[in-house]
């Protein structure tokens, strides 16, 4: 035992020596903010150097034309140069930069590279600069993925490209044309009391933890994700849910508002005995309940993803651009009260049906779109999405920009639709505005935490879910196998371990350990974020 001691201790003294000498922290310098503006314009040059042509100007970019200069190609792609006469083509592009820069200044069709996510880390005369990329012939995209550069300030203090290294996908993917038919949307699969007899209808699927939590847009239902749930459902335990008034759940005496939504999803989660941890998952509207049940039950939420999320300042953004489409909102917003009081006979195909009905969507099967008519034509549907957009830019998003509190680390990915073309009424510098603004919202949640990212989704509309649905799959998949490696997480288990252990064993007594189990499942969630409460970093 002795020796243990003293091995201990000259162990504790040989790692604080080593300790002591080593540096502080990796980079040792500052970014300034003039570096970071010339090393994105390196960026903006390299791109208008190749709209140029300007095959000279490329070079000069380049730190010499012999950089690192490679894509990491198909197995197919390799096989295709092989057999079209380069037999030890082994997938690095002998001609590198050189050939590209050739490329460039010969092309006899408009080339183009747009650049999307641009991230800059600089540390002192080394930089790394990554982004999302879809590079275009004669105005047709060719490529995209993500590409990543690193530079050098040289001695007279511009920055020169030393590598560049990028993915390849071929021909750009199309808009998914997938059709939602699953009939567990077309009835109420479980119906749990939030408040008295009102009660929220929740479909869940498949078995594990975290759970995945979805919320949908603005007046629609948990059918908006039958593309993701059957995909995300193999991996842990999802489930899907319709607001108050909406779907097949009760019609509230309360106000759609973002905070009275989740005060009713953190009842119907505990009621049915859905424990936590949760990986949130939102879309438009339900991207801003979400974010808001993250910041109201922080220890409870192991990760976000959030697909072309609303946000609390989105209505000052776009009015400051577009004045006139504030009073546009207004005009709308008066419009929709007509559906809510309208006791009249509603004909398919009239004005007042297409206005608060809608027509069906190709998404759905004809099965799922008349059961959804139906339910669009009863008063307490039509007065649930009116009262969810009459508050979404007043109440609902006053209620976020009070919500403070850190979120810890928690894994977030934004995802956001491609930018939108100019409505007949709008200038193309008005909808660039809107589209840089929509992103720049977009990139400030991320932002929440530092293990936040956001993600452009290219092709997209705003149901980026039934668009690109893998893409949303992807992003929940990685942030439940991020929060499932979590110090977060692991504490979780924990406790939750414990709990099972005195549910089966009956060994411990609430009164004596503060993390057993209590005798209600809201209790239960009760404690459970306060032993977990300790440390909410992930």
């Amino acid at each position: 035992m002795a020796n243990s001691k003293f091995c201990a201790w000259v162990l504790a003294a040989v790692l604080g020596a080593a300790q002591a000498q080593s540096t502080d922290h990796i980079g040792r310098y500052e970014s300034t903010l003039s570096d970071k503006d010339a090393i994105l314009q390196v960026t903006q040059d390299f791109r208008d150097a190749l709209v140029n042509k300007d095959g000279k100007k490329l070079a000069a970019l380049l730190l010499s034309p012999q950089i690192l200069f490679s894509s990491p190609p198909s197995p197919n792609y390799v096989k295709k140069r092989q057999a079209d006469g380069e037999p030890t083509f082994n997938g690095i592009d002998p001609k590198g930069a050189a050939g590209f820069i050739e490329f460039v200044a010969t092309s006899k069709t408009p080339i183009e590279e747009k650049f999307y996510n641009i991230k800059v880390t600089q540390d002192g005369h080394v930089a790394w600069v990554s982004f999302d990329f879809e590079f275009l012939e004669n105005n047709r995209i060719e490529n995209y993925g993500l590409e990543a550069w690193q530079l050098l300030k040289t001695v007279d203090g511009s920055w020169k490209i030393f590598s560049v290294v990028w993915s390849s996908h071929g021909a750009p993917k199309t808009l998914s044309t997938a059709t939602i038919s699953d009939p567990a949307y077309r009835t109420a699969q479980r119906l749990v009391p939030v408040e008295g007899t009102r009660r929220l209808n929740i479909y869940c699927t498949g078995s594990g933890s975290p759970t995945v939590v979805l919320d949908a847009g603005l007046g629609d239902s948990a059918r908006a994700w039958g593309l993701v749930q059957p995909e995300i459902s193999p991996l842990t335990r999802t489930c899907a849910y319709d607001r108050a008034g909406l779907g097949f759940s009760d019609p509230s005496n309360r106000a759609g508002t973002s905070a009275n939504i989740v005060d009713d999803l953190h009842r119907l989660l505990g009621n049915a005995d859905i424990q936590p941890p949760y990986v949130l998952v939102g879309h438009s509207f339900g991207g801003m309940n979400v974010k808001l049940f993250a910041r109201t039950y922080t220890p409870e939420v192991a990760g976000m993803v959030l697909v072309d999320p609303s946000h609390e300042d989105q209505s000052s953004m776009i009015w400051d651009i577009d004045p006139e489409s504030k009073a546009q909102n207004q005009s709308y917003l008066e419009s929709l009260q007509e559906c809510k009081q309208s006791t009249a006979d509603w004909v398919e195909g009239s004005d007042l049906f297409k206005r608060c009905v809608g027509e069906a969507s190709p998404r759905y099967t004809p099965e799922l779109n008349a059961v959804d008519t139906l339910l669009a034509k009863q008063p307490a549907r039509r007065q649930a999405w009116v009262s969810e957009f009459e508050n979404i830019f007043i109440a609902s998003s006053q209620q976020l920009r009070s919500a403070n509190g850190s979120l810890g680390d928690m894994p977030i990915i934004v995802l956001t639709k491609e930018p939108a073309k100019p409505t007949a009424r709008e200038t193309q510098a008005m909808r660039d505005a809107k589209n840089q603004g929509w992103i720049r919202l977009h990139n400030h949640i991320a932002t929440l935490s530092p293990r936040g990212a956001r993600r452009t989704v290219v092709p997209s509309g705003h149901y980026i879910q039934q668009d690109q649905p893998e893409a949303v799959v992807a992003a929940i998949r990685g942030v439940v196998l991020a929060s499932r490696a979590s110090k977060r997480y692991k504490q979780f288990t924990i406790v939750l371990i414990k709990r099972e252990s005195v549910l089966n064993e009956d060994l411990v007594s609430p009164t004596n350990d503060p993390c057993s189990p209590a005798s209600s499942s809201r209790q239960w969630r009760e404690m459970i974020a306060s032993c977990a409460g300790e440390s909410t970093s992930l």
